[in-house]
């Protein structure tokens, strides 16, 4: 025990007296105390990673924001942020990839990971899969600059092609809800005959709103 206690001076040997070979049952509150009292004894003064010192949104109580970063946002646009997270979590994303999507709407150019980091002050980890996640849904689109490695994102503001993609899923339900419709028999008949032509009147509205949309932005 004195060569193991050389090789590590900052260690502590502690001796459990009156054990036999299954120590953890002979004297389980003397086995257990040491390490329960490490992590009380951590210095606050020890280096942080990124991961502590930024906590994720998704390891936040359910209604809270993380705090903000050293560039503090106007009430209106933190209101506007939350907000944001809060929808998209209702859709079945992550708080923090709808603060990101509301954060970028925000900003008039393309911003990398590190500034996303510094100003919502959450984990760059995090803002990373929040942004692949937006990027996905074609939400946001990444860029680069010339010469540079780094990679900026932001907010997309043609999202008609996004409408169109949706109007196609929902075209091809349409039919598959009239393919059931000679199928089914009495009231399930009717349903699918009213399913479908709900559906079948939203996708022929969505083409034309698109349409229209795309008219007036060229008109000069």
């Amino acid at each position: 025990m004195e060569r193991w206690g050389e090789r590590a001076p900052s260690s502590e040997f502690d001796p459990i007296p009156g054990v036999g070979h299954v120590a953890d049952l002979d004297r389980p509150d003397e086995v257990n105390r040491p390490p329960v009292a490490f992590p009380k004894a951590r210095e606050p003064s020890e280096t942080m990673t990124d991961h502590d010192s930024t906590p994720d949104a998704d390891s936040l109580p359910p209604g809270t924001s993380p705090a903000p970063g050293t560039n503090d946002f106007s009430d209106a646009e933190s209101s506007f942020i939350s907000e944001m997270g809060s929808l998209m979590e209702r859709w079945g994303l992550p708080q923090a990839t709808g603060r990101l999507f509301g954060y970028l709407l925000l900003r008039n150019k393309p911003v990398d990971l590190d500034t996303m980091t510094r100003e919502l002050g959450q984990a760059k980890s995090g803002l990373s899969v929040a942004a692949r996640q937006l990027e996905a849904w074609t939400l946001v689109r990444r860029t680069t600059r010339p010469g540079s490695r780094r990679i900026d994102y932001e907010a997309v503001g043609d999202l008609q092609h996004l409408l169109l993609v949706n109007n196609a899923h929902m075209r091809k339900f349409t039919e598959t809800l009239s393919a059931g419709i000679p199928v089914a028999q009495g009231e399930a008949r009717d349903r699918l005959a009213s399913l479908a032509d709900l559906f079948s009147g939203f996708v022929e509205q969505t083409d034309a709103l698109v349409a229209d949309w795309e008219a007036r932005r060229a008109a000069p």
